[in-house]
């Protein structure tokens, strides 16, 4: 996955990203700052397209100005709980896998 960013750094002072990243399916990913701020959460636009060719994509952000800022892998784990009753005692399990996002 990486971030990308103009010689000006334009998103990062207009607190924008734009981000390509490829897993199972490559995407462009634009996140800006609302409108309307929230002073309680943090909130973010996001729009976020498929993309069918990662390389072209790339190529065509690097024609329009923008560079790789930062590249980085990204992870998020998932966790399934089930609850249910064995013997009339509650028994809990916990399966937790990781994966790359």
């Amino acid at each position: 996955m990486s971030r990308f960013e103009d010689a000006d750094k334009t998103l990062k002072q207009k607190k924008s990203l734009l981000r390509l990243g490829q897993d199972k399916k490559s995407t462009l990913a634009f996140k800006s700052t609302p409108p309307e701020i929230s002073k309680k959460f943090i909130m973010l636009n996001e729009l976020e397209v498929i993309v069918s060719d990662f390389n072209t994509m790339r190529l065509i952000l690097k024609a329009l100005g923008y560079r790789p800022e930062q590249t980085y892998e990204k992870w998020r784990e998932t966790f399934n709980l089930r609850f249910g009753l064995e013997d009339d005692e509650d028994h809990r399990w916990l399966n937790r896998k990781k994966s790359a996002a």
